[in-house]
């Protein structure tokens, strides 16, 4: 399986750039000349280039290989090249058409799905290379729970999210004003970015995953009621009436999404037990809201019209979160451990979501270079 052994190569770079990281972070430099640490400093990055390389490769030379590139190539590319507006593509992604297609001449629209992984590709190596604690971990994150393979279908949300994993940085670094510009450049390649906008309220305040585990039963209980409100509000303001009453209003999601996400919630509940965390971390308390939101979705999912859609926009976290909360356990021979188990959990997932359900048609795998010889043939 192409994806599971990129994934492998993937995993093992990035296990060997955070070594490389760790020796230069936890390792007594004072003695070292200025020319080894610069030497260490450059051999990490090259392996974390190395460490990504394989995902933008066999996402630049698929050939019809997810939903969309279908869709793409035979609508939304020609029409937005044909100038009709009908088509709806944000203003920053379509810029990404009129530059692939320059590149090709008009020839080929390949250019323009190279430049799209390209850009998935960068944003998501600064997001982790920045904010993750396991290189290792949050590369068999994408790829295992099929992110990566939604990312060949869903271009332009794919895209999205990876700038908002991106843009947690500057949470970190208390630059507000450059995390609301990265949004609005999300936004610009994917309207459904605006999520990130909304979830951005939890800067301003902590949904504790704990208490929202315990408030789940009764969220459940009152979807009924909780449906009526929303559907009053919507009506009465006339946002997002379309989603309740018309061709929106599809009740769609998967089991084992729904199993996965709550499972998760709870890992992350004991762990955080078990290390005493005190919610003094912005950036995690961040992330550990916008779980506690996905875990309410999931008690609603079936009032929620496209809530799939929904969870999609969110389930990237689990990118970041996940290795920074293994992190967070400080007895090594345990947290070896725990990791070996999500190593496994997540193959498990893969083998479900992809393998036997092969979401978003990204089986069978081909390249680019299959599709010229089909052509000469």
């Amino acid at each position: 399986m192409i994806y599971l052994f990129m994934a492998c190569i993937c995993v093992f770079f990035g296990i060997l750039a955070d070594m490389v990281k760790a020796r230069i972070l936890d390792g007594n430099l004072e003695y070292a000349s200025p020319a080894s640490i610069f030497m260490a400093k450059r051999y990490y990055l090259i392996l974390l280039i190395m460490a990504f390389i394989p995902l933008f490769y066999i996402g630049a030379i698929r050939y019809f290989v997810g939903i969309d590139y279908t869709t793409y190539t035979n609508y939304q590319i020609p029409h937005v090249l044909n100038g009709d507006t009908r088509v709806k593509v944000e203003y920053l992604y379509k810029q990404v058409i009129f530059l692939g297609n320059w590149i090709s001449n008009g020839k080929s629209y390949q250019p323009i799905f190279v430049i799209t992984q390209g850009i998935i590709t960068l944003f998501l190596f600064l997001a982790v290379k920045n904010t993750s604690k396991d290189t290792g971990v949050s590369i068999w994150i994408f790829v295992c729970s099929s992110f990566y393979a939604f990312s060949l279908s869903g271009m332009r949300q794919a895209i999205g999210s990876v700038i908002f994993l991106y843009a947690l940085k500057f949470i970190k670094n208390k630059n507000l004003k450059m995390y609301v510009l990265f949004l609005v450049i999300a936004v610009l390649f994917h309207s459904s970015a605006l999520i990130y906008v909304a979830a951005s309220l939890f800067l301003f305040f902590n949904l504790k995953i704990d208490y929202t585990m315990i408030a789940l039963p009764i969220i459940y209980l009152a979807s009924n009621i909780i449906f009526k409100i929303i559907l009053f509000i919507s009506n009465l303001t006339g946002l997002y009436s379309d989603y309740f009453t018309g061709v929106f209003n599809v009740i769609y999601f998967r089991p084992v999404q729904i199993f996965y996400i709550l499972a998760v919630s709870l890992s992350i509940i004991v762990i955080l037990k078990i290390t005493e965390y005190q919610y003094d971390d912005k950036v995690m308390n961040f992330m550990l809201s916008i779980q506690s939101v996905l875990s309410i979705v999931c008690a609603l999912v079936t009032i929620i019209p496209s809530s799939s859609r929904l969870i999609y926009g969110l389930l990237p976290i689990h990118i970041l979160l996940i290795p920074n909360v293994l992190n967070r356990i400080e007895n090594k021979e345990l947290r070896f451990s725990i990791k070996i188990v999500v190593y496994l959990i997540y193959i498990l997932l893969f083998y479900r979501c992809i393998i036997i359900g092969n979401y978003y048609e990204t089986l069978p795998y081909k390249t680019i270079y299959s599709g010229i010889n089909n052509f000469l043939n």
